[in-house]
C-alpha cells in the first residue's frame, strides 16, 4: 500500500520549514553555546528577515561594536540575566493566594528584598553602559546607552536607596507618623504622612498612636476610642500599601527592562560567537550590501556555513556575478553540491536581511519581502496523503504568504510524479510564480523541463550546472551551463556498490 502523508493540519510551519531545509539548527547552535535563551532570540531574528536598508544597517553597526568590544557586550549580558533569575522570587510573591495571608510588613519587606538585589545589577549594567557609551560608534547603541543612563542616574540610585531605608525602619519596628485633624464624628481628616522615626517612643497607658497637628507640632492621642484605633490601624495599613506599590512598580520597572536588554544583548553576543567559530575554522566572512531596489547579484567564493561547521573545515565556494535573473535553473550530477549551493543562497540571504555577516568575499543582493523553501519530504510511517499532494499542499501554503518581490528555493520540487507530469507542473507553478514577481532557485532532474526553459533563451533564466571531471570525480564547483539529460547516476551507484 502506498504510503501517505501528514494531513494539512501538521504541515510544518514557514518557520519550521526554513530551519529543516537550511539546516540551520547547527548555525544557531554555534551562536548559542549551550545558551537556550541566546538560541531563541537568533533564531527569531534569523527568521524574521528585515526589509528596509536604514534597520538592517543600524543592526550592522552595533554587531561592528559587539566585535570590537565583546567582552562589554557579554558583561550586560550576564548582569540582566542574573538579575532576572531575581525577579523568579518576585513571581512567586506576587501570586493572590500568596499575598493574601502575607502580612503588609513582610510583603514590604520581600519587595524591598527583591528591589535591592535588583538594582544591585542595575547598578552592574549601568557601569558597564556607560563604558559603551565611551568606545562604541553606531548610533543604536549610542542612543541606548545616553537614554538609559540618563534615567537611571546616580539620583535615581539615591532615591531608590532612600526607599529601601524606610523599609528597613519598618522591619525594625519604627513608628509612622502621620499629620492629620481630627474631625466630625471623630474621624481623622487630611491625613499625610509627615515621617518614619527610626526609634520607637514610649507612651504610657492604653495603646497610643502619634499624630501630628498642620502645624506640625506634635502630639500624643491615647486611643480609648476603638473607632479612631481601627481608623488609625487602616491609615498605617495604608501607607504600608502604598510602600509596597513603590516597591513593586519600581520591580517591574526594572524587571521589564532586564527582559529587553536581554533580548537585545542576546542577539549581538550569538552573533559574535557565530563569528567567532567561523574565523577559527578559517572560514571568509564579508559586510553584505543590500539594495532595496537592486538586478544585480553578485557573490564571491559563497558556502554553506551549516556545512561548514559540521565538517569543522572550509568548504568549497561558489562565485556569480548575475544581472536581472529571475529563475536560476540547477542541474547536474548526483551529490554535486547543488543543494548545498541552494542552502548556501538561502542561508546567505536570511542572515544578511537580519544584519549578520555571510560566509562569501563579496555578497550583493537585494532585499526580498521574503525567503521561502520547498525541498522534497521524506516518507514516514504517519502518512496519510500522497507525496505528491503533499507537495501541492506545502506549495499552495507557502504561495499565500509570498508577496512580490519574495525568493522561493526549490529542491528537486515535483520529482515525486511522473516526469512528463512534473515537468508540466513545475512549468506551470514556476510561471506563475516569476508573473508575480518571485524569485525562483530551482534544482531539478526534470530533464525535459530544464530543457525547455534553456531553448527558451529568455534574459531572465540563468541555466547552471554542477560539474564533475572527466572520471568522474565531482567538483562540487556550479558553473553556468546547460542541463544535461544524465545526471550520472549510474557513476554513484557503481562507486557505492565496487
Amino acid at each position: 500500500m502506498e504510503k501517505q502523508l501528514r494531513v494539512n493540519k501538521e504541515q510544518l510551519t514557514y518557520e519550521e520549514l526554513l530551519i529543516r531545509d537550511l539546516n540551520l539548527e547547527i548555525i544557531l547552535e554555534a551562536m548559542a553555546q549551550k545558551d537556550r535563551f541566546i538560541y531563541e532570540i537568533c533564531k527569531k531574528h534569523l527568521l524574521t528577515p528585515l526589509m528596509k536598508e536604514d534597520e538592517i544597517s543600524a543592526r550592522q553597526q552595533v554587531r561592528k561594536d559587539c566585535k570590537q568590544y565583546p567582552k562589554l557586550f557579554r558583561l550586560v549580558y550576564e548582569y540582566v540575566s542574573e538579575g532576572i533569575e531575581v525577579a523568579k522570587e518576585e513571581e512567586e510573591f506576587i501570586k493572590p493566594k500568596y499575598n493574601q495571608t502575607i502580612r503588609s510588613e513582610k510583603r514590604l519587606m520581600t519587595q524591598s528584598e527583591i528591589l535591592e538585589k535588583k538594582v544591585s545589577y542595575l547598578y552592574k549594567v549601568c557601569e558597564s553602559l556607560c563604558q559603551l557609551k565611551e568606545v562604541v560608534h553606531s548610533f543604536k547603541m549610542q542612543s541606548l546607552c545616553e537614554e538609559l543612563l540618563s534615567k537611571y542616574s546616580n539620583s535615581f540610585f539615591y532615591e531608590v536607596e532612600d526607599l529601601i531605608k524606610i523599609a528597613r525602619k519598618i522591619k525594625e519596628g519604627a513608628i509612622i507618623i502621620l499629620a492629620g485633624e481630627i474631625g466630625r464624628g471623630g474621624k481623622y481628616t487630611e491625613v499625610e504622612l509627615e515621617y518614619i522615626e527610626s526609634e520607637k517612643k514610649e507612651v504610657k497607658g492604653p495603646k497610643k498612636y502619634l499624630i501630628g497637628k498642620k502645624a506640625k507640632r506634635e502630639k500624643v492621642i491615647s486611643l480609648d476610642y476603638s473607632a479612631l484605633e481601627n481608623q488609625a490601624e487602616e491609615i498605617r495599613e495604608a501607607v504600608l500599601i502604598e510602600y509596597i506599590r513603590r516597591f513593586s512598580s519600581l520591580n517591574k520597572e526594572i524587571g521589564y527592562l532586564f527582559e529587553a536588554l536581554k533580548s537585545e544583548f542576546a542577539f549581538y553576543v550569538g552573533a559574535f560567537q557565530l563569528e567567532e567559530t567561523l574565523r577559527e575554522q578559517g572560514i571568509c566572512i564579508c559586510e553584505p550590501t543590500l539594495k532595496k531596489e537592486c538586478d544585480r547579484f553578485i557573490f564571491k567564493e559563497l558556502i554553506d556555513p551549516g556545512l561548514s561547521l559540521k565538517k569543522k573545515q572550509k568548504t568549497i565556494g561558489n562565485s556569480f556575478i548575475a544581472n536581472n535573473k529571475h529563475l536560476w535553473l540547477i542541474t547536474g550530477v548526483n551529490q554535486g553540491g547543488k543543494s548545498t549551493f541552494l542552502r548556501s543562497i538561502g542561508i546567505a540571504q536570511l542572515m544578511a536581511q537580519c544584519g549578520l555577516f555571510v560566509t562569501a568575499n563579496q555578497y550583493e543582493n537585494k532585499i526580498f519581502t521574503g525567503i521561502f523553501t520547498h525541498f522534497t519530504d521524506s516518507e514516514d510511517e504517519m502518512m496519510i496523503v500522497g507525496l505528491l499532494e503533499q507537495e501541492i499542499r506545502k506549495m499552495k501554503y507557502l504561495i499565500s504568504m509570498m508577496k512580490p518581490n519574495s525568493m522561493i528555493l526549490m529542491n528537486e520540487t515535483f520529482s515525486t510524479t511522473a516526469e512528463k507530469d512534473g515537468a508540466q507542473l513545475a512549468e506551470e507553478v514556476i510561471e506563475a510564480l516569476k508573473e508575480s514577481s518571485i524569485d525562483v532557485f530551482y534544482v531539478t532532474h526534470l530533464y525535459s523541463y530544464a530543457q525547455k526553459m534553456s531553448l527558451k533563451s529568455e534574459k531572465d533564466i540563468l541555466c547552471l550546472r554542477a560539474m564533475r571531471q572527466e572520471d568522474g570525480t565531482r567538483t562540487y564547483h556550479i558553473e553556468e551551463g546547460e542541463p544535461l539529460k544524465s545526471s550520472y547516476a549510474t557513476e554513484l551507484y557503481y562507486k557505492i556498490v565496487d
